[in-house]
Formats: C-alpha cells, sequence, structure tokens
C-alpha cells in the first residue's frame, strides 16, 4: 500500500511540473509575438518591445543594439517609411548611451548616399550634444571622416548654442581647425542672433581671428524670416559702437538682401539713409555685386544712376 502511494505522489508532482512548464510557454509565446521592431513601434520605446497593451505586465525583450537599429533605418529609407524615421528621432535616439551613439555614427559613416548621411548625422549628434558634448566633438572630429562631419557637428553646436551661445563659442575657439571652426560659428551665432542680438554683435566686435568674425557677422546679417526681420536686423547693427564692425555688419546686410532683392530697391533704400562718409556708395557697389550673378547688368544699371 505504501509504495502505491508513493508511485501517486511521483505522478502528482510530475503532473505538477508539466502543467507548471506549459503555463510558462504560454506566458512567454504572447510576449515573443509581440516584438515589432527594433524601434519599438508599438509603443515608441527605444529598442524595447512591450506588448499591445501597455496596461499588461510584461516584461521587455532585450534593448536593440546599434546594428539592428541601423538595419532597420536603412530599410526604412529604401522603403520612405517615415513613421519609422520619426520614431527614431524622437524616440531610440534621445534615450541612448554615450558608447551607443558612438557606435551608431560610425555605422552611419560608412554609408555613401550622401543626403541619408547628413540627415542622420545630424540627428544622432544632436542627441549625443545633450548627453555628452565633448565626447561627441571629440569623435566628430577625430573619427568620422573630413567631407563627412560638418553636418554633425553644426547640429551640436546648434544645440549647445540654444543653452549658452557664449560657453559654445569658446569651445568652438578651442578647436584650431579653420575649416571646422567657420561653419560652426555661423550655427552658434545664427542661434545667439535669436537669444540676444545686441549681445551676440558684442561678441563679434571681441573677436581677433578675422575668419571667424566674418563668419559671425555672415550668420547675423541674414535674415531668415520676413515680417519684421530685416527692420530688427538693421536696428541692431545701427545701435553697434564700433564703426568699422559696423561698416562690415552694414556690407554684410547690404549684400545678403541683394541676393535675394531686386537691384532697384536695395539702391533705393541706400538712398533714404544716412551713412557716414562714403560708406553709402561703398554699399551700393556691394549689392550691385552680389546682384550680378543674377542680373549681370547691376553694376551698369548702378553706373547710369550716378551719371
Amino acid at each position: 500500500m505504501k509504495q502505491k502511494q508513493l508511485w501517486l505522489a511521483v505522478a502528482f508532482i510530475l503532473a505538477a511540473l508539466v502543467a507548471a512548464n506549459l503555463g510558462y510557454r504560454q506566458v512567454k509565446k504572447p510576449q515573443k509575438e509581440m516584438v515589432v521592431s527594433a524601434l519599438g513601434a508599438e509603443t515608441n520605446v527605444p529598442g524595447v518591445a512591450l506588448s499591445r497593451d501597455s496596461q499588461e505586465a510584461t516584461m521587455p525583450v532585450e534593448r536593440a543594439s546599434a546594428e539592428d537599429v541601423f538595419a532597420e533605418l536603412k530599410e526604412a529609407a529604401r522603403k520612405r517609411d517615415k513613421d519609422t524615421l520619426r520614431r527614431f528621432r524622437e524616440g531610440w535616439v534621445g534615450q541612448c548611451s554615450s558608447e551607443e551613439l558612438e557606435a551608431l555614427i560610425a555605422l552611419v559613416d560608412e554609408e555613401s548616399d550622401s543626403v541619408w548621411r547628413g540627415t542622420m548625422m545630424e540627428a544622432i549628434a544632436g542627441k549625443w550634444a545633450q548627453l555628452d558634448p565633448e565626447a561627441a566633438i571629440t569623435f566628430m572630429t577625430s573619427r568620422v571622416m573630413r567631407d563627412r562631419r560638418q553636418n554633425g557637428l553644426t547640429r551640436i553646436f546648434e544645440v549647445l548654442a540654444r543653452k549658452d551661445p557664449a560657453a559654445a563659442f569658446a569651445l568652438i575657439e578651442t578647436m584650431g581647425n579653420p575649416i571646422i571652426m567657420q561653419p560652426s560659428a555661423e550655427a552658434v551665432f545664427k542661434a545667439w542672433k535669436k537669444r540676444d542680438p545686441a549681445a551676440a554683435f558684442a561678441a563679434v566686435e571681441m573677436l581677433e581671428r578675422g575668419d571667424l568674425r566674418w563668419s559671425a557677422l555672415n550668420a547675423l546679417c541674414q535674415v531668415e524670416h520676413e515680417g519684421g526681420g530685416r527692420k530688427q536686423l538693421f536696428e541692431s547693427i545701427g545701435s553697434i559702437e564700433s564703426s568699422n564692425l559696423k561698416r562690415d555688419a552694414w556690407k554684410q546686410a547690404i549684400g545678403h538682401w541683394a541676393e535675394d532683392a531686386p537691384f532697384e530697391e536695395v539702391v533705393d533704400w541706400i538712398g533714404t539713409q544716412t551713412f557716414e562718409g562714403n560708406l553709402a556708395s561703398r554699399l551700393e557697389r556691394e549689392a550691385a555685386v552680389r546682384h550680378a550673378a543674377d542680373d549681370p547688368q547691376a553694376m551698369a544699371k548702378l553706373v547710369s544712376r550716378t551719371c
């Protein structure tokens, strides 16, 4: 009798183990079926696929690697899948570690499609700038191919300048490479102008390097949007104390305006203003030179107006 009871007990334990194992498989199987992509398409959670019902308690799968995400991005680009690219910009890349971002940029750097590569560089570098700007700059300047690094660097300094443009520009001055410094300086001063135009022009006045001074003025003296933008720019230039800086700023501003507006409109406006010395005539010549690309007769028109 005792032997029979023992066998019954063993059979009961085995049955319980089998039932538990089946239950475990039933819990795990739906979770595996719900893994939709490396970018977490169902939930926008980067690299972690959750259940379709986010309120259910499920265990996340292993985080996607940079290689997995990169492969999916390439496929999305091939299919022109804007939703996946948007999830990348808003989701996965925003919660990466510095090491993951470095690995992803290294993969992007190997791509031959310059447009797609540039777009991805900007997206990744912008997030990396928020996480570890020094690491991002060091990697972009030392590891990324020379002709491919500027998109990322420009984006890094745009992000930094929104928070502290003076500190961002101070960082540029330590770089030592004019090819990198000039476009990066333009990015900083464009952001600086939106934040505090007077401070931005004051900072230009302190610059000793002619190439950086030119880049900074080039950024400050462009009007990106009409609707009062040009009026505000001209008011900022008019308030500059340094006569040399004011002269250079007027030349840049008038030159940019002449590239977009009818030649007569620009020259007529110059005629309504009061400038020191012969600055008015110099600005008219600047307008004619800039406009000559679209109107070869611009210089002749200027000569005829002054005769």
